[in-house]
């Protein structure tokens, strides 16, 4: 694909068109040609800019400075197109991205670590550094957990491990060996002595209690939330050293719904713009603009229902050869306007 010559683009509204389809394709990377147009939904308003650039010949010999000719040397057109609907599509033409839509996994999960668990905490599951959005939607919740090892006699522990053994965990307040045979675990928050030195204090019951005791879930979207107030999940948080915290492990099965989800682009990309609409007098007006790029500007409300839309689509027209004007048209009124 040629090198399109930069035109720059500049807001000195020319036209607006009440009424009509704007439609836009974009262009393959590769071959160049558009792919399907699709629909970009109600536009309030369509503008069009067309800024020549004037360079001017002036008489010196007398002093006077006066212009003998004046000289068009080229003319930028840029369209400027208000978004109503904040569809994904529309939000990565703004941004300057594009969209993709992602179909999860339904493989169940059964080891996702929760970390710094505490009162009123939420999670939203499935997040990661590659997938930041995490699980949309899930079909099942399956357990929460606290993430313990088995105890082992003879092994070395730090303060802060936590151990399990027959369902209860336990952590351990002071490090060291353990000792060769198991203890007598403790209950009730109480500490026994594990080996010379380790210290191992009771916390509680390794599984935690779902039906909305220990925690909370919600399977659109998919979050888990520590439920606050006296439960066995809280007071075991309460228990554990200063300077550590639990871990969590959850277990869940992905619903696989389909979502979209916007990625940054990776070149620029060109498209294809269609109008068919009408002027305010109800003339017919149309036009092609067959190579551009797009970017947007402007804001948009997402809380305040009644604030407006000010999102717009600014399309650069792109020069392709000197015979071609970047903006083609059967109407009359786009083409004594582009032709002034």
């Amino acid at each position: 694909m040629s090198t399109a010559l930069p035109l720059v683009v500049h807001s000195s509204n020319i036209l607006k068109a009440p009424g009509g389809v704007l439609q836009i394709a974009r262009r393959n990377r590769i071959t160049g040609k558009p792919g399907p147009y699709r629909d970009i939904g109600n536009a309030p308003s369509l503008t069009m800019s067309r800024t020549p650039t004037v360079s001017l010949v002036l008489e010196s010999r007398s002093g006077t400075g006066q212009t003998i000719q004046s000289n068009v040397d080229s003319v930028a057109y840029s369209i400027a197109a208000q978004l109503m609907n904040m569809t994904m599509r529309n939000v990565a033409l703004a941004m300057g991205a594009e969209s993709e839509t992602i179909t999860p996994s339904t493989t169940p999960v059964t080891g996702e670590e929760l970390t710094e668990p505490a009162a009123g905490g939420m999670y939203h599951l499935g997040e990661t550094v590659a997938s930041p959005y995490g699980v949309r939607t899930l079909s099942a919740f399956t357990s929460l957990a606290i993430k313990a090892t088995a105890h082992a006699t003879s092994t070395l522990r730090a303060v802060g491990d936590v151990v399990s053994s027959t369902g209860v965990a336990y952590v351990y307040t002071v490090g060291g060996t353990t000792a060769g045979s198991a203890p007598t675990f403790p209950v009730a928050g109480a500490t026994v002595s594990d080996g010379a030195s380790a210290i191992l204090k009771h916390l509680g019951p390794v599984a935690c209690a779902g039906g909305g005791v220990d925690y909370v879930v919600a399977l659109d979207p998919a979050v888990v939330q520590i439920r606050p107030g006296t439960t066995d999940l809280m007071t075991s948080i309460g228990r554990m050293p200063t300077g550590s915290t639990l871990v969590l492990i959850a277990a869940y099965t992905p619903a696989g719904v389909p979502y979209e989800r916007i990625i940054p682009l990776t070149v620029q990309d060109e498209f294809s713009v269609r109008f068919t609409g009408q002027t305010a007098r109800g003339s017919p007006i149309d036009f092609v603009a067959a190579y551009c790029t797009i970017s947007g500007t402007g804001d948009t409300q997402l809380i305040s229902a009644s604030a407006p839309q000010t999102i717009q689509l600014v399309i650069t027209p792109l020069q392709r050869g000197t015979t071609l004007c970047p903006i083609a048209t059967m109407s009359d009124v786009v083409n004594e306007w582009i032709n002034a």
